[in-house]
């Protein structure tokens, strides 16, 4: 099953070992990913929306899918007049692997609308390092657009990245076994009519050269040519 299966209530995607959820109801977990051979008891959760200034629940309007595509909509209300869309396109890497596309889109029908969006991603790692120009290095918070996490226990890593175009900071911390980290995105008042994207990609990937295939990944990625609208 290559594709989103949608009910009321969920979404589920299996490609291969890798099975992936999102539960309209706890939106706020992001996608929860999961596989075969896995031994974490726990999912990895990954792109997990954070909206620093409300503490209302995340109510979608919309979760629509095509193909290995997942879109979600928050509608904008009084006490947060942005829309916010999420847009997760999953896809195949190498062998077993699996890389997931996030485009996060924002408007409003105000002028000059502060927009406070925040990704977060959440899982046990033993390791955490991030791309500092050509070299690896221990993660810190700091506006590193490209992070590595090695899975606690397994022999796997997980690659973030958020678009060079797109990063406004990056902040990477512990609590509880497991590690955070969190993207800032949109540094700029939203106009009225004007839709602001952000891009950010996930891969999973064998740890063994983790390093070199992350590299070029991230690469590959900061070279991608932007969607269509406006980035910030």
């Amino acid at each position: 099953m290559n594709h989103w299966q949608l009910t009321d209530a969920s979404a589920k995607y299996t490609n291969g070992p890798w099975q992936v959820s999102f539960h309209r109801s706890e939106a706020s977990q992001g996608l929860l990913v999961a596989r075969d051979c896995v031994n974490t008891q726990q999912p990895l959760q990954l792109f997990a929306p954070v909206f620093p200034n409300t503490d209302r629940a995340i109510t979608l309007t919309q979760c629509v899918s095509c193909g290995s595509t997942l879109e979600v909509t928050r509608a904008a209300d009084t006490a947060d007049p942005v829309e916010t869309t999420l847009t997760w396109k999953m896809f195949a890497g190498d062998g077993e692997d699996l890389g997931i596309d996030l485009v996060i889109s924002v408007r409003t029908e105000l002028l000059q609308t502060p927009v406070d969006v925040q990704m977060q991603t959440r899982l046990p790692a033993d390791e955490v390092l991030a791309r500092d120009g050509s070299q690896w290095a221990p993660a810190v918070d700091s506006s590193a657009g490209c992070t590595l996490f090695r899975l606690t226990g397994e022999p796997l890593s997980y690659l973030e990245m958020i678009h060079p175009d797109d990063a406004r900071g990056t902040m990477i911390g512990g609590q509880g076994g497991s590690t955070a980290v969190t993207h800032s995105l949109f540094g700029s008042p939203l106009e009225k009519g004007v839709i602001l994207r952000a891009r950010l990609r996930g891969m999973l990937l064998p740890r063994e050269h983790d390093t070199v295939r992350a590299a070029a990944a991230y690469a590959d990625f900061a070279e991608a040519a932007p969607p269509l609208g406006r980035t910030d």
